[in-house]
């Protein structure tokens, strides 16, 4: 296996345990970055190619292979601290190589070598407050990686400037992570007190009271260390006072009253900082309830009649290239100036807030919201969640709080577009587990409709199902949460129109509509289509009709190579001859670029492939 095939498949296995994984620029020639830099750059090989790699980092198999497949020569970098659940400890001198065969060399953990460092890797101790993100200690490097402060190291089998080769010790298929070692709180003590302060680890721990006293040159040392154990232990205390004192005294020569009230209030200052504790509940939970008799019964508020309503959540599914972004744009237009949808029906006018991972604000949703007349200052586009230093990318699991807060603040907002919902869950939400997607869509569910907003979920359609219900990606549990649900298909006697087909609707009956997309917008058939969802199935579909679809979503902005293409092809199952006869359908461009041949479909103009637009160089 080459390097390169050797790193993706590495990259593709750290984001399936669960690391979330970043391109990092390479080491060329002569040990120089192969960022713009070149040999000037100060950190050859370790920076991230990505602008806020910090929320773009990710542990999607299929991003990271893109990734990796466009960027053959990138090094291998891991976002560590919770998003990881993991930290890093390194040493890179004498002193942090004592400490690690002190304090590390007994515990099985995974380990790699770097150049002249030694990396043990541990879950993320969560139950530490931590407040940076890189803690120097002992001469170890103790990299957090905290949630409000990013820290990556570059992994196996990435290249150092120097010419080595980072190689795992103990490869994490072999060995399990292990726990956060004990004596990290120390070392955050440690590290907070500044002034080169560090502690000594002995089989023997002493305490304030145990220890008898040190001599010159180890006496404040010593004390930061004694004093940190003991407010681990027993907290900030009037006994801390005493015994420090006391202990001040059978130091050769004492140390001084004001010294030791330095020590105390330092390190006890920086306990103080540190987050509280949740109280203890005074009394038990108990169950809420409330009688029939006390609920009035009310009506379904609809966003469009007998379709979508207000403060549920509606699911948009079908095959990627078939029109969803367009169908939920033209809906938001719809919503955005109040004006009729294709059946007469009328939307309450509001606002709409669209929550997109695969398309441009500006090159892609401002242009499709402009062709359908929307009113764009009625629309938002939602960047994250911004923090001090950066913008997060949203989580519905882990942003809920800030999510009501949005639309707490525009009480007009009626729509809220996430696309697609899946990419938008959350860290250890796993989407294809019941209890896992319920656990999310659940309290966003309740939110919409406290807040009276609209929910739009875009997602895709798995294969070999042959109930459309079943077909919607993932866990039964986005279907079972959705009120209703609707495809959007090609016309099977129509190559251009789509179909609209409800899937699902607890709520109100209502047939299907079609729709034809041109200048950018949807144009609607206002005729009832009575085909069912069921109906449309892959059974309807030739191969070679998927094959085209496919492929044209793949190409349908870029050039991508061939050998990506195909590979990407088998694992979804389009056979190789396949694939060729749809590419010539398609009128596929096959040409050289450098040692490889490339697909292109002939929108894509030579011209935009030699400005940089290549996945893959």
């Amino acid at each position: 296996m080459n390097s390169i095939s050797k790193k993706l498949d590495e990259a593709k296995f750290y984001s399936q345990i669960g690391w979330q994984v970043v391109p990092c620029y390479g080491v060329g020639e002569g040990g120089a970055c192969t960022c713009t830099k070149g040999s000037a750059c100060k950190s050859p090989g370790k920076h991230p190619r990505l602008n806020q790699w910090q929320d773009k980092a990710s542990k999607n198999e299929l991003v990271v292979a893109d990734w990796f497949t466009r960027w053959p020569d990138s090094n291998l970098g891991v976002r560590l601290g919770p998003a990881s659940n993991l930290i890093d400890i390194e040493y890179d001198g004498d002193e942090g190589k004592a400490t690690a065969i002190e304090l590390l060399a007994d515990i099985k953990t995974p380990s790699f070598r770097s150049k002249r460092s030694v990396h043990h890797l541990f879950a993320f101790p969560s139950s530490l407050a931590i407040s940076k993100a890189v803690v120097h200690w002992r001469g170890l490097e103790i990299r957090f990686g905290t949630d409000n402060a990013g820290a990556q190291s570059i992994f196996p089998p990435s290249n150092h400037s120097s010419g080595v080769s980072y190689e795992w010790i103990s490869h994490p298929s072999q060995v399990g992570i292990a726990d956060a070692p004990e004596w990290l709180s120390l070392a955050l003590v440690g590290d907070s007190a500044g002034d080169g302060m560090t502690f000594e680890m002995t089989d023997t721990i002493s305490t304030l009271e145990s220890h008898p006293g040190e001599s010159e040159g180890g006496r404040n040392r010593k004390l930061c260390e004694l004093v940190g154990r003991y407010i681990a232990t027993n907290g900030v205390n009037a006994a801390l006072v005493d015994q420090a004192l006391a202990w001040a005294n059978r130091c050769t020569p004492v140390v001084s009253q004001d010294e030791v009230l330095k020590v105390i209030t330092k390190l006890s200052d920086r306990e103080h900082s540190k987050p509280p504790a949740l109280a203890t509940p005074s009394k038990p939970r108990e169950i809420a309830a409330r009688l029939y008799s006390t609920i009035e019964s009310q009506p379904v508020e609809w966003l469009w009649h007998n379709r979508i309503a207000i403060g549920k959540l509606s699911l948009l599914a079908g095959q990627p290239g078939l029109g969803k972004t367009f169908c939920a744009i033209d809906i938001a237009s719809k919503v955005s100036t109040g004006s009729s949808f294709c059946d007469g029906s009328k939307p309450p006018l509001g606002q709409v807030g669209i929550l997109t991972a695969e398309d441009g604000a500006g090159d892609t949703i401002r242009p499709r919201l402009d062709a359908a007349g929307a009113d764009v200052a009625n629309v938002f586009h939602i960047d994250g969640v911004r923090g001090k230093d950066r913008t997060e990318f949203l989580s519905l699991k882990d942003h809920l709080s800030e999510l009501e807060a949005f639309f707490e603040s525009k009480p007009d907002l009626r729509l809220f577009i996430i696309d697609p919902i899946s990419a938008f869950m959350g860290s250890g939400c796993d989407s294809h587990v019941n209890a896992s997607v319920r656990s999310v869509l659940g309290p966003l569910c309740e939110l919409a409709e406290r807040r009276r907003v609209a929910l739009l979920g875009i997602t895709h359609l798995s294969k070999g199902q042959a109930k459309a219900i079943n077909a919607i990606i993932g866990s039964i549990a986005f279907v079972a949460a959705a009120r209703s649900a609707y495809l959007v298909a090609q016309d099977p006697d129509d190559e251009k129109q789509r179909l609209f087909l409800p899937i699902k609707n607890n709520l109100a009956s209502c047939t299907g509509l079609s729709f034809t997309i041109e200048d950018g917008r949807c144009i609607w058939n206002s005729d009832a289509v009575l085909v069912s969802a069921d109906d449309i199935g892959e059974s309807d579909e030739t191969p070679r009709a998927e094959a085209k679809q496919w492929l044209h979503s793949k190409l349908e902005k870029v050039s991508m190579p061939a050998k990506w293409v195909l590979a990407e092809s088998r694992k979804d199952g389009i056979s190789e001859r396949t694939l060729r006869r749809a590419g010539k359908e398609l009128n596929v461009i096959h040409e050289r670029v450098g040692d490889s041949w490339s697909w292109r479909l002939p929108s894509t103009t030579k011209t935009e492939l030699e400005a940089g637009e290549w996945l893959v160089s």
